[in-house]
């Protein structure tokens, strides 16, 4: 994300180095109003420090250059290093490959790429993904054959998160590893399961829902479900208002925890 902003804001970095080499980073933010919205725009949690000084040392470590490009490569490095001959992740040192770190950490990347079209850092998300993305395929339809070994019954989806989850991690991808043709096959049943289900889910899987639909070429359902939740987070955020009050909510508190991540997917196409 620093990167990012650096990136297509050179003044921030301009800023930056001259408080750095000078040893003044104590200068005050206030003095520069437009650096101030920019940065704050990008970065609201800084409104959370203390005081001025520790938002200043938060921005200088937020956007110190030389130790974003050290720990972006001893984290691409550490990932590789953990990853299996099969392509996936374990959790911890020694135990088997497990689909959902796999896929969180797939996903991750496919963040990372849309924010930043840096050609190390695409190289670095390839030696990761090009066996991942086989090994998260591959598991896919073994899970899938297992649970619906005849393809002209009705879907079986025993455990929808999980599924939808590794189709949106899939999305990522779609260009650089296109689906086979077994695994098109496949994906569609669920994704046409999706855009007939969706507004069963909660309002994090909807957001996983909308943007693998969009992704997969199926807009007009992707809209639908973003229109949807827009109606549904005010009504959490009063929820929130009335507890502050001490009343209790008619809001299903299950969708109150998830908001966050929501919004945070409706902002990346």
């Amino acid at each position: 994300l620093a990167s990012e902003i650096i990136s297509s804001n050179p003044k921030i970095a301009s800023l930056f180095e001259t408080w750095r080499k000078s040893g003044k980073l104590n200068s005050k933010l206030e003095e520069n109003e437009e650096l101030k919205s920019i940065i704050l725009a990008e970065t609201p949690w800084l409104n959370d420090a203390q005081n001025e000084d520790e938002k200043k040392k938060n921005l200088a470590l937020l956007f110190d250059l030389e130790k974003m490009k050290n720990s972006q490569e001893t984290t691409f490095d550490k990932l590789k290093q953990k990853q299996k001959v099969s392509g996936g992740f374990a959790w911890f040192d020694g135990s088997n490959e497990s689909e959902y770190i796999t896929r969180h950490i797939l996903a991750g990347l496919g963040h990372l790429s849309k924010l930043s079209k840096d050609e190390n850092n695409t190289a670095k998300i390839k030696q990761i993904a090009t066996t991942g993305i086989t090994f998260l395929d591959q598991k896919f339809l073994e899970n899938d054959q297992r649970n619906n070994p005849k393809a002209s019954q009705k879907l079986i989806w025993l455990n929808p998160y999980s599924d939808l989850h590794y189709l949106y991690t899939r999305s990522f991808y779609l260009e650089n590893y296109p689906l086979s043709d077994t695994l098109k096959k496949h994906t569609k049943r669920y994704l046409e399961t999706t855009k007939k289900d969706w507004l069963t889910y909660s309002l994090y899987e909807k957001g996983l829902a909308a943007l693998t639909l969009n992704r997969f070429g199926e807009a007009a359902t992707a809209k639908k479900i973003i229109e949807s939740a827009k109606t549904i987070t005010p009504s959490i955020a009063a929820e929130a208002k009335l507890k502050e009050m001490g009343t209790k909510g008619r809001i299903n508190e299950s969708a109150a925890p998830r908001r966050v991540p929501v919004v945070v997917l409706f902002s990346t196409s």
